[in-house]
């Protein structure tokens, strides 16, 4: 009788810890990879990365680098779609990837963090620029030697003569 109600009880427990933790296993979730990268506003020295919204992501890291490069630059907690990556050399080809995070605050649960991305690549324009740094702009240096016209708000100085 002791031996079979604690047959019956070992079997009970059993279950209640199976049954316990399957909602834990049916629940986990996969944090899915970003999809459609795609690199859009590009100019001399930035461009702007975009990515298709996945309303299950808290939140995105992103890497790139120039092409063949072994350092990478990141952008840590990225929320959105998009990111604009400033200072970059003219005339350069990037590569670059996101991945996500489907919990908020650091997490261990690899199931939360997907893999990177696909890779995109982009190659910054080489458009000449003025005096201001504005690919194809319109400003220039007076006879004074100041930066101005274009974008710049500023107007040329009147040079100094006797007459």
């Amino acid at each position: 009788m002791i031996i079979r109600l604690s047959r019956n009880l070992l079997t009970v427990s059993i279950f209640f810890i199976l049954f316990s933790l399957l909602p834990l296993v049916v629940s986990a979730q996969s944090c899915t990879t970003p999809t459609g990268i795609n690199t859009i506003n590009i100019s001399n020295f930035s461009a702007t990365l975009s990515w298709a919204a996945d309303t299950s992501v808290d939140r995105y890291r992103l890497r790139y680098a120039e092409l063949g490069s072994s350092t990478w630059f990141f952008k840590h907690n990225v929320t959105g779609t998009t990111k604009d990556i400033n200072s970059l050399n003219s005339n350069t080809t990037y590569v670059w990837q996101a991945k996500a995070f489907c919990a908020p605050g650091n997490t261990s649960n690899n199931s939360l963090v997907s893999s990177w991305s696909v890779a995109d690549t982009f190659t910054t324009s080489n458009h000449p620029v003025d005096c201001n740094n504005t690919p194809n702009g319109t400003a220039f240096l007076d006879s004074c030697g100041n930066c101005v016209g274009g974008t710049t708000t500023q107007s040329p100085c009147i040079a100094f003569s006797p007459l």
